[in-house]
């Protein structure tokens, strides 16, 4: 049983980048992300197509080609710094423990390759909860003491 992680950004954008989108989509209205949907096609097809070297996209793809999880992320360069930051990162909860082992495996071995070729300092991400904490922590991130706040405009 074939599991990999594909990058998308990089040549895949017609067979698995309209999913990603569909996918993203779905990731914000779930968790609660104030994101305008037609933004966000628009913005990652553009990304994807015009393979953005400051976008990651990869889809994990189970042995019958369809995608079981995602990622999405970007690169930021802030006062000479610069971090890629993972927005999205989902698995499928009926998949695979070896699809989800594959996307965290391989996704994190891609991000990282990625990040570092683009001469990132450091990979970011949220935990959107104490299991994803875990998951993170034993992939080498450390808790910040941040605290993502927000007051909405009207």
């Amino acid at each position: 049983m074939r599991s990999v992680v594909v990058h998308v950004t990089n040549g895949n954008a017609n067979r698995y980048g309209g999913e990603i989108v569909k996918r993203a989509v779905d990731f914000n209205k779930r968790h609660g992300m104030k994101c305008v949907p037609e933004m966000v096609f628009a913005e990652l097809t553009s990304q994807m197509y015009a393979v953005d070297p400051h976008t990651l996209c990869l889809a994990c793809v189970d042995d019958d080609d369809s995608v079981r999880g995602h990622s999405v992320s970007h690169i930021f360069d802030l006062y000479g710094y610069r971090t890629a930051m993972v927005y999205h990162l989902e698995i499928d909860k009926d998949a695979r423990d070896e699809t989800r082992m594959a996307m965290l495996m391989q996704g994190w071995d891609q991000i990282e390759e990625w990040a570092r070729k683009a001469g990132c300092g450091a990979i970011r991400t949220w935990a959107m909860n104490k299991a994803l904490a875990e998951i993170f922590s034993r992939h080498g991130f450390e808790a910040q003491s941040h605290v993502l706040m927000e007051k909405e405009l009207k």
